[in-house]
């Protein structure tokens, strides 16, 4: 789980790239990197018009990833998880995206596709903040995703990895580096990373 929080911080494009292409669940990749970045920029105490723009943000990641209506490919989450981020966000998003074109209930009766933006302006959400939506309002969700890709999608990506990491020693003649493990292949990724970048 470690290694997976380096790659998810540091460089997640491999994995991501990975998990789109081979294990068709991009989705969960992108939805951990995109509430990694939205949580790290949310103060810890904020102002009515931070809190809106933090709100604004994460309704984005809610119709992008969970809502049943609006995301193109949402999240496999649980019934429990997934009422509580309607309960908090769902009002605001038929305010903002207007009621969906796909019934729910049905949703393979809709004859045409919903329409897409061409120019996706960012959220702007003007209404009631419920008093509910905080900095935390994705973690169950973040967790619960982090499980699923740390028990179906990393493994196959660890393999992967190998595996070419196996043929580009193959085809150097080294031995030695063919028995690197991902840990330490990980550990010296991170630090060139980190050394060509400081």
């Amino acid at each position: 789980m470690s290694d997976l929080e380096v790659v998810l911080n540091n460089d997640p494009g491999a994995l991501q790239a990975f998990s789109a292409k081979t294990d068709f669940s991009g989705e969960n990749v992108a939805f951990l990197t995109s509430t990694a970045k939205w949580k790290a920029s949310c103060p810890e105490s904020p102002d009515e018009a931070q809190k809106r723009e933090a709100y604004s943000r994460a309704l984005e990641i809610y119709t992008t990833f969970i809502s049943p209506r609006d995301a193109d490919l949402p999240l496999n989450l649980s019934s429990q998880h997934l009422k509580r981020l309607e309960d908090i966000f769902e009002k605001a998003a038929r305010l903002t995206c207007g009621e969906p074109l796909v019934n729910t209930a049905t949703p393979f009766d809709v004859e045409t596709p919903r329409p897409k933006p061409e120019n996706k302006e960012p959220y702007s959400y003007t209404g009631e903040i419920p008093t509910d939506f905080d900095k935390t309002v994705f973690d169950k969700a973040q967790t619960h995703i982090k499980y699923l890709v740390f028990t179906n999608t990393w493994p196959k990506f660890v393999k992967e990895q190998q595996r070419n990491q196996s043929s580009d020693a193959g085809r150097t003649g080294s031995s030695a580096e063919s028995q690197t493990t991902l840990a330490s292949w990980l550990s010296e990724y991170v630090t060139d990373f980190i050394n060509s970048r400081f």
